[in-house]
């Protein structure tokens, strides 16, 4: 699978597959997989399911599977780094 880097303006860099950054087919975004997202975030697939479940992690289900939009999660990782109560475990450069 062909990967493409974005940072977002977050300064850190996410690779997500090509196909969802630039998969917007008649204006819906394609969404990711639990495996794929959990690849993004570089998490085992079942947290990143657990954490959905929860509520914890911007998702969609879809039958009994779940789906992630990869701009809404760069936008949640970025809404995390900013957050006063979530202290931030990386080192930043800017």
């Amino acid at each position: 699978m062909e990967h493409q880097t974005t940072s977002r303006g977050t300064g850190i860099e996410l690779e997500v597959p090509r196909q969802a950054l630039s998969g917007m087919s008649h204006g819906i975004e394609t969404l990711l997989t639990t495996k794929e997202a959990s690849q993004v975030l570089k998490i085992h697939p079942k947290v990143l399911e657990r954490m959905a479940k929860r509520g914890e992690v911007p998702a969609l289900k879809v039958g009994k599977f779940w789906r992630y939009r990869a701009t809404t999660l760069d936008a949640w990782i970025s809404s995390k780094l900013q957050s006063k109560r979530q202290p931030c475990r990386i080192e930043t450069q800017f």
